[in-house]
């Protein structure tokens, strides 16, 4: 009876271990779902300040790129594509002069 009992213990142990593991878990997922949000919209808050005072920040549904969007006075709209990581292109790029040069 005791060996019967102390079986039942550590079973009811083991689920009450794996179900706290699991809404531990549950949490974590929310909260990075939370930060990744954050981090998302910050990064197109980043993004949309290389379109000026004058520009809109357009991002394609296909392929996800963003561009700026400008309107002319005449009605005609102009864009220009963003870089995803302005930063990195710059740093690149400048790279890629130097190799240039020599």
């Amino acid at each position: 009876m005791r060996a019967a009992a102390y079986l039942l213990l550590v079973a009811v142990s083991v689920a009450t271990a794996a179900a706290g593991l699991f809404a531990w878990g549950q949490r974590v997922g929310q909260a990075d779902a939370r930060l990744f949000e954050a981090q998302d919209q910050a990064r197109v808050q980043m993004i949309a300040r290389a379109c000026g005072t004058r520009g809109s920040l357009w991002q394609s549904p296909q392929t996800g790129q963003y561009a700026c969007l400008y309107r002319n006075r005449s009605g005609e709209v102009l864009m220009h594509p963003v870089p995803d990581a302005p930063y990195l292109d710059d740093v690149q790029q400048a790279a890629r002069q130097r190799l240039a040069r020599g």
